[in-house]
Formats: C-alpha cells, structure tokens, sequence
C-alpha cells in the first residue's frame, strides 16, 4: 500500500487515497477503515499473544506450530486451545481461517485444523537435489521427514521420549556445572550443557545447540557460563589437544579439560537414558538440541547434544566412575 502505483490503483478504484494513520509492527491502521474498533486493518500477534475479544473476518496462521511443540506436550495443546479459541470466538461467522507451517507431531494442532494441502521438497522446485542431499545428511531422520516430507516417522528403537519442562531457578548460584560438546567441522554441532541437583533430587537441565565454528561462539560460551552461575566447565580435549580448554581459560572460565576413553553410545544409555525421566529441562533450553536427544540412534549424526548431556551427568552425579576419565 505504500507503493505509487498501488496508492494509484486504489485511489482510482475507490477514490480516496489510501493512507495509514497507525503504521507499528503488529497494526497497521488505514484512513478508510470504516469501523470505529481496536482491530486494525491488519493485526500481527504471537501464538501466545491473547486475542480474546478480538473479531476479525480473515486469519492467517503461519507457522503456528513449532519445534516446540514437538518436544512439549504442554505446548501442544497451549496451541490447541489458541486455535480453537482463534476457529470459536475470534473468526467471524463465515469468515476464513488458513493455516500454513509444518506438521511437528502426530498429535499436534493440525489435529483439530481442516485437513491441508501437502507440499513436500519434492513437489516444490526450491532445493536443487545436491541441496536435499546435504539436508537430509544434516538432521536427524524424523526431524527431516517432518519438515521436508510433511511425514511422522516413529523411531521404534527410539531411547527417549517426552522431555519433562520447568522454570530455571536462577536463585541457585552454586552447585551448577556445565559442559561444551564442542563443533570442529563437518555437519556436527556444538552441544552445550549445564545441570545441577535439586533439593527434591531431581536434576534441573538447560541446554544449547548451535552450528558455528566453536571458535566462533566462545563469546556465547562465556556469558551463559556466567548466566547460569557454572563452576567447572567440562570440557573433552580428544579432538583438539585441549585447545579450546585453553581458549576458554582466558577468557576467565573456570575449565576442567578430559580424555575420553569411554563409548558414545554406551554413555549415552548408561547414564543419559538412565536419567531421563528424572531431569527437567529449562524453558528455554533450545528445541534442536531436545530434538537431537529425542531423535538419538546408535550411529546417526547429529548426536553432539546427547553426548554434551551424558558427559555431563557422568561427571557431575557419578563419582564413582571418575575411573573413566584421563584427568
């Protein structure tokens, strides 16, 4: 509308030359609106946003469904009742209400939506097949049926299942470690984890998954180091000779650098698998790096955050098996 030639276009179809009169991110107000609501022209809000009282004639949801929904359950049906709020209350009678995004999980919001148009990388010329390749490499299996080939895919040898959500209590400023899975190169990622015990015994978890360079997210390292009161960081130095460890001590962080001896997957399960159901991740823990564990198989890649979590558990709440280290 801001455009010469539309401003023309629409001055000529309906003689008033359009103008907005509230230009924000999330309204946009037109000197020819006819009704004297709160609604504007075009209102943007969040999922979590509360649209109660709120009429509209024509809704568009993109994306209304997130990884997050994936790993939460409360999440999912947080969404659910939005949308079914959005489909009772908020849509006028008769009016139309689209929706667009990908299907998460089997019984995500797209559940109680009209049943969509499907369009997989396949159907779309938008990826050359070198680009599905490295895609398909890059991510887990069902994480890549699910945003590329709108499918579920059941890992029935699957370790993990539901992770359990809470509030980090950010009044705890001791007892807390952590511990940096760190990305060198190829299609790895870093997984960066900190956990501490809490007094009704259950381990309290936050973690982080990025694809840059270790290198280059140092920096980030250190301020959640700080953010979340960590004491030791632990650190495996098999990769590198202990280089980043090194890198890490300067910028003023409290390292403890190891050799590993033991089996990935073996730790995995050991300790990880062990100690699932008793760990509660932080609310803002990353949804890739609860994907990674959720969609972890012996063997497949990305696996960088599950092992960052085993390591972490091994070293924090297992003393006994100090034996596995090279300190």
């Amino acid at each position: 509308m801001k455009l010469p030639e539309i401003k023309a276009i629409f001055t000529f179809a309906h003689g008033i030359v359009p103008k907005a009169v509230v230009d924000r991110d999330d309204k946009i107000v037109f000197n020819f609106k006819k009704t004297k609501t709160p609604e504007g022209n075009i209102d943007a809000y969040g999922i979590t946003t509360s649209i109660t009282g709120k009429h509209y004639d024509k809704i568009i949801c993109d994306d209304f469904i997130t990884l997050e929904d994936r790993t939460s359950k409360a999440e999912r049906e947080k969404t659910k009742n939005v949308i079914r709020e959005i489909q009772t209350n908020i849509i006028d009678p008769g009016k139309q209400v689209g929706f667009i995004g990908t299907p998460w999980h089997k019984n995500d919001a797209w559940k109680i939506v009209p049943e969509p148009e499907k369009y997989s990388v396949y159907d779309l010329d938008i990826l050359s097949e070198e680009e599905i390749i490295k895609k398909r490499q890059s991510t887990t299996g069902s994480l890549y049926a699910a945003n590329y080939e709108l499918k579920h895919i059941i890992a029935e040898d699957a370790l993990f299942k539901e992770a359990n959500y809470s509030r980090w209590e950010y009044n705890i400023k001791t007892g807390v470690f952590g511990h940096l899975d760190a990305k060198f190169k190829g299609d790895h990622t870093n997984g960066l984890t900190f956990m501490h015990r809490k007094k009704d015994g259950r381990i309290q978890g936050v973690g982080f998954c990025f694809h840059n360079h270790i290198n280059d997210k140092l920096q980030f390292v250190k301020e959640m180091w700080k953010k979340y009161y960590c004491g030791s960081l632990f650190v495996e130095e098999n990769p590198d000779k202990g280089f980043v460890a090194e890198e890490l001590r300067k910028l003023g962080i409290t390292v403890t650098s190891y050799h590993e001896k033991m089996n990935k997957h073996v730790k995995i399960e050991k300790y990880l698998y062990k100690e699932w159901k008793n760990i509660d991740w932080a609310n803002e823990t990353d949804p890739e790096y609860i994907n990674q564990i959720l969609d972890y198989i012996e063997g497949q890649e990305p696996d960088d955050c599950p092992d960052s979590a085993a390591s972490l558990i091994r070293a924090k709440f297992y003393k006994a098996d100090d034996s596995l280290y090279n300190w």
